[in-house]
């Protein structure tokens, strides 16, 4: 219930711009990627094609970036977006 919010302001600034931010990538929308990117799984009924089809097509967008590709890549598990500690920032970064 509390990832509706930041969610539907995800979707409503996508309705505005290609970009969290505005015309251009950013900082914001990397940040964003980390969060968002798991929610398709964790919370299907949050972020579907029928509920938030702009913040799935921003992730499309998103790991269609040269540096994303590479980026997950990296993953030993080859699953990176299991990778996650949804939370707080404190539960993220100690």
């Amino acid at each position: 219930e509390k990832l509706k919010f930041p969610v539907k302001r995800a979707e409503d600034a996508l309705a505005r711009s290609p970009w969290l931010a505005g015309p251009g990538y950013s900082i914001v929308d990397i940040d964003a990627f980390a969060m968002l990117g798991v929610l398709p799984d964790l919370a299907p009924d949050v972020v579907s094609d029928k509920a938030t089809p702009r913040v799935l097509e921003f992730l499309h967008r998103m790991r269609e970036r040269r540096a994303v590709k590479e980026a997950l890549a990296m993953s030993k598990t080859g699953k990176p977006q299991q990778a996650f500690v949804p939370g707080a920032e404190p539960s993220r970064w100690g």
